[in-house]
């Protein structure tokens, strides 16, 4: 995906303001990351008895720094021998001479600026179909008319290819930014990218509701990054649409947390353990933290209570299913009204937790999905390079992004200390804001060596263990996330730090949680791992004796 400059506005003014948005949101997601995108660039030059204006609708620039300016005109043109026109209210206005007089302009300015570099320009009519007409005012071939327009990414690749990185691209770009008035801004360029990887992911959420299985029941098999949350809240919402009954039940409380932010009220949306704690309470038997053996207990209870329950939903989403037993899902399931629909979502590369969950012998119809929407190119390359998964995952996200930044710690605390806090100052420094940072922990939170209130200046907002009179998780005030593998499953940040890391073996329980803590993040990943263990994955990447 190409990046933008500026930041798209939510509403366009007019059609042919409309139509310039398209036009960027299609090249954006047909060009890859090694081009930039500018557009609305206003400029002006100074003559002895006045000043002209103008603007540029979209200049991409390639690795090389050189540009492509494109004109782009909405509606019917006008194509003449010798000229192209644009009919507006009241007049005719010279496509060709505005091109032409807008490539001098800004070919001057970056004379002026010392910057010699390779200046080429194209009309793109997303409405008109050209033909066979020819005009001299414009070559042929520079001329991107409707039949050429769902394939703009390569016409645009053919005029200007994507060239190699010169010490003069970074002048142009500061250039053409400094013209625009505007800075790099993660946020915005994150937008852009949950914008578009949604978008792409949402074929699971698109299909799946349609299928109309016999049992009443699907199961999706789908990798991290797959889809899943986004078909579990579009199930939600329909329901919720059709006035149904709707249940959503994970095991991770923080991810219940999550997804109950994004559903209507009227979904009811649990951990598994909640259910059981609330059956409990509704015998008057009291729920004691203290005993260890709380949670089997009254899971036990609760499944068994569910042979004499009455089904009372409509719709029932099972998530994390991996981490479920086989009792709780088949027990789980008998809560559905007949002509209900139930789903269950799980990934086996997924498992956090020593239990043999299986959906496999669940009566239901098989959805797979292998594509990976959220997680940089880059890092799933990695990914696969290390073997976590069975299968390979197919890396979908429209975000190359850079390979994983690996840093080492000598083990000692205060090394893990000093090399987890230049991670996230690194972060900062390539214009990430605190708020998308994510510091997760290998170890767990009550394990963890960083178990201060702070990360060097960074005060941490991090869960304190305890539980409000309604059962909210009680969190510390900070500006910077700290959480645990376990905890921030089924949850992503723009830049991710897994620190901690550390392990002697290779086992596939290793593999998993790795995968588990690699795909949260969505831009930027930095792992942060003892020495030891950075040989073991050297190792596994086939990069060590």
């Amino acid at each position: 995906m190409a990046i933008l400059f500026p930041s798209l506005p939510d509403h366009a003014p007019t059609l042919g303001f409309q139509r310039e948005l398209d036009t960027l949101e299609r090249l954006a997601l047909s060009l890859p990351d090694s081009y930039t995108l500018f557009h609305s660039i206003d400029w002006t030059i100074t003559g002895e008895t006045a000043d002209a204006h103008g603007e540029v609708d979209i200049v991409v620039m390639n690795a090389a720094g050189d540009l492509l300016l494109i004109e782009i005109k909405a509606g019917p043109v006008q194509i003449h021998p010798d000229r192209i026109l644009k009919p507006y209210p009241g007049a005719l206005k010279r496509v060709d001479q505005q091109i032409r007089f807008g490539f001098s302009c800004l070919k001057a300015r970056l004379v002026s600026a010392g910057l010699r570099v390779r200046l080429d320009s194209c009309l793109v009519l997303p409405d008109y179909r050209v033909g066979d007409q020819q005009t001299a005012s414009m070559p042929r071939s520079r001329i991107l008319d409707a039949e050429e327009f769902d394939f703009l990414g390569s016409r645009v690749q053919q005029i200007l290819p994507p060239g190699e990185a010169t010490e003069v691209a970074p002048r142009v770009r500061a250039f053409l930014r400094n013209e625009l008035n505007v800075v790099q801004d993660f946020s915005v360029r994150h937008q852009q990218i949950r914008k578009t990887n949604r978008r792409l992911s949402e074929g699971l959420a698109t299909w799946v509701p349609r299928i109309r299985p016999e049992s009443g029941g699907i199961v999706v098999t789908g990798t991290a990054g797959s889809g899943k949350t986004l078909l579990a809240t579009r199930l939600l919402e329909e329901a919720a649409g059709r006035g149904q009954r709707a249940l959503y039940v994970c095991f991770n409380r923080s991810l219940a947390d999550c997804v109950r932010s994004l559903v209507p009220q009227a979904c009811r949306v649990v951990t598994f353990h909640e259910l059981c704690f609330a059956h409990l309470e509704s015998l008057g038997l009291p729920v004691d933290f203290s005993d260890q053996a709380i949670y089997a207990t009254a899971a036990q209870a609760y499944v068994q209570a569910l042979d004499q329950v009455d089904p009372a939903f409509d719709v029932l989403v099972i998530d994390e299913a991996q981490d479920f037993d086989p009792d709780w899902l088949r027990a789980l399931v008998k809560l559905v009204r007949p002509g209900g629909s139930w789903y269950v979502l799980h990934d086996d590369s997924q498992i956090l937790y020593e239990r043999s969950a299986t959906v496999g012998a669940l009566p239901a119809t098989q959805v797979v999905c292998p594509d990976n929407f959220r997680s940089p190119r880059e890092v799933v390359d990695l990914i696969n390079l290390l073997g976590l998964t069975p299968e390979r995952v197919q890396a979908r996200s429209s975000h190359r992004g850079a390979f994983p930044e690996i840093l080492t710690y000598d083990g000692s605390a205060d090394d893990l200390t000093a090399v987890t806090l230049r991670a996230v100052q690194v972060c900062h420094d390539q214009g990430f804001a605190l708020q998308d940072t994510a510091v997760i922990t290998w170890r767990g939170l009550q394990s963890s060596q960083l178990n201060g209130s702070h990360l060097g200046p960074y005060a941490l907002q991090r869960f304190t263990q305890q539980f409000s009179a309604q059962r909210q998780p009680v969190w510390t005030s900070g500006e910077l996330l700290f959480e645990s593998v376990y905890r921030f499953k089924g949850q992503s940040a723009p830049a991710v730090i897994v620190t901690e890391v550390e392990f002697n073996r290779w086992t596939e329980r290793e593999k998993r949680k790795l995968f588990v803590a690699m795909t949260r993040a969505e831009m930027h990943l930095t792992l942060v791992v003892s020495e030891h263990t950075a040989g073991i994955l050297a190792q596994a990447a086939g990069l060590g004796a």
